[in-house]
């Protein structure tokens, strides 16, 4: 995974229409990787209120100098995927 300096600044934004969506998930799966000295941890929340609360329960699940990658799970009619959403 590159780092956030090595991320392919700058960031773009653009106007959408939110009508070229086809479907919209209200209750995400969540996974969350840690990663550090010794060996890799790996959790899926669900019934979570919020990215915002994934975030704080990585935030206070880190070990050290672990770092901390949380995603959302991206079902797919082929194959299942993950959006990387946050990096601690």
């Amino acid at each position: 995974m590159p780092s956030s300096e090595a991320r392919r600044s700058p960031l773009k934004a653009a106007p959408v229409d939110p009508r070229d969506m086809a479907w919209e998930e209200d209750v995400p799966v969540y996974r969350v990787y840690f990663d550090g000295p010794g060996a890799a941890r790996e959790y899926r929340l669900t019934e979570a209120t919020d990215v915002a609360e994934v975030v704080a329960w990585t935030d206070s699940h880190r070990l050290g100098n672990e770092i901390a990658s949380v995603f959302v799970e991206c079902p797919a009619a082929d194959q299942p995927g993950l959006a990387r959403l946050h990096r601690i």
